[in-house]
């Protein structure tokens, strides 16, 4: 039932999603990246776990390049069913990877990452913080595993806010989602 209400929610948002234009989904990913750099908790981190957006995403590109040399910017890899994490060192360091052709870092793994703050793409977020993602598990098997203590912050399109996100026990729940309109805390 719940797998069943997950999925029809990936669904609604994805075609909302998909109509959007490339104009579009940058001056939104615009807009959050503003709010975001604003923050005390940003400004104050030194260490951001980031994600290489994929074109259903809201737009990451621009913020890694702008604030790597000021700050040390992580990037997960997907190996097997596990997120790893390397630092992000330019984009000329990044390789397609093979199963989702997604840039990614090419570095040494780190084992024990520390993030202040980790910057999370979803499929859907609502107002409570609750975020749905893919559904492969692959961000709430990080943060079980790694067990952080760290500002969860959930970024999306505004389209990609749902009344409410269908939830389980083991997801969890952001500190703050951003979107063009909106910031829940």
């Amino acid at each position: 039932m719940m797998q069943a209400k997950k999925k029809e929610v990936r669904k609604q948002v994805r075609v909302r999603v998909k109509e959007l234009s490339e104009n579009v989904k940058k001056q939104q990913a615009d807009a959050v990246f503003v709010k975001i750099e604003t923050l005390p908790e940003f400004k104050n981190a030194n260490i951001i776990m980031h994600y290489w957006s994929l074109s259903d995403e809201i737009l990451t590109h621009e913020c890694i390049k702008k604030w790597a040399g000021e700050k040390q910017i992580l990037l997960p890899v997907i190996e097997g069913e596990e997120l790893i994490i390397r630092e992000f060192t330019g984009i000329e360091n990044m390789q397609p990877d093979p199963r989702f052709s997604i840039p990614e870092p090419t570095g040494e793994a780190i084992q024990n990452p520390r993030p202040d703050i980790i910057i999370i793409p979803g499929v859907a977020f609502d107002s409570n913080c609750n975020r749905l993602g893919r559904g492969k598990g692959f961000y709430d098997r990080f943060l079980a595993k790694h067990q952080l203590n760290v500002i969860l912050i959930g970024v999306c399109f505004d389209e990609q806010i749902v009344p409410e996100v269908p939830t389980e026990s083991h997801d969890f729940k952001l500190y703050m989602v951003f979107s063009q309109s909106n910031k829940f805390q």
